[in-house]
């Protein structure tokens, strides 16, 4: 990307200065709006020649969903049937996860447990957050290995608490409490990468800026 924006500069910088070197030359008096509507042409013409297709935006949340589907066919019926109620993440992963009664086989064990059950839930969460936010400080785009690594993230933590013996209804309840607010960071994710690599936010920003400094000199 670096080097497509590279080629672009080096080949508006030229024909700016041209249609600078020009105007003076010829004794011009072109306007500022009539610079800035050649220059905008010129920019335009220079896209052309230069192969390049625009960024697209994704429906990262809905991706996120069904790697979370593909994760839990082998669940069993009654977790199939509950994901299949789950039409989308938007109401997933607010607020607070609660680790609640009725996810535990033993529920006369619920007192003595549940302090445990809610701190492996809390610790899970808070390592998941540092890991989205290391990917959101990055610079790169969104990729299907960060929702793969979440989930085995959550698939190990859940092997290592197998004597905590929770029911298969607690796994959903959880993933789906991570994959809500991690969907929605990773949406974040892709639509700052959209923004800030695709070309017409480098006209906005680059360019325009370097045409200026370009007329004032």
């Amino acid at each position: 990307m670096e080097g497509i924006k590279k080629t672009y500069m080096d080949t508006m910088e030229k024909k700016v200065l041209d249609l600078l070197k020009d105007g003076r030359e010829n004794k011009s008096d072109m306007s500022d709006s009539m610079l800035n509507e050649a220059f905008e042409k010129m920019w335009q013409e220079t896209v052309k020649t230069l192969l390049y297709t625009e960024l697209q935006p994704q429906d990262i949340m809905t991706r996120v969903l069904l790697h979370l589907r593909t994760n839990l066919q082998s669940r069993g019926s009654s977790v199939a049937q509950s994901l299949d109620k789950v039409k989308d993440l938007c109401s997933q992963g607010h607020g607070n996860f609660v680790a609640h009664k009725g996810n535990i086989i033993y529920k006369k064990w619920y007192a003595q447990w549940n302090k445990t059950v809610q701190e492996m839930s809390d610790n899970l969460i808070g390592d998941c957050r540092e890991f989205i936010k290391a990917k959101s400080e990055s610079k790169d785009d969104y990729d299907d290995t960060y929702i793969r690594e979440i989930l085995n993230m959550i698939d190990g933590k859940l092997k290592a608490h197998e004597d905590l013996k929770l029911k298969k209804d607690f796994e959903l309840s959880l993933k789906l409490h991570i994959c809500g607010f991690a969907s929605r960071e990773f949406q974040n994710i892709h639509s700052r990468f959209i923004q800030e690599n695709n070309l017409s936010s480098f006209w906005n920003t680059d360019v325009i800026s370097e045409f200026s400094l370009e007329k004032s000199s």
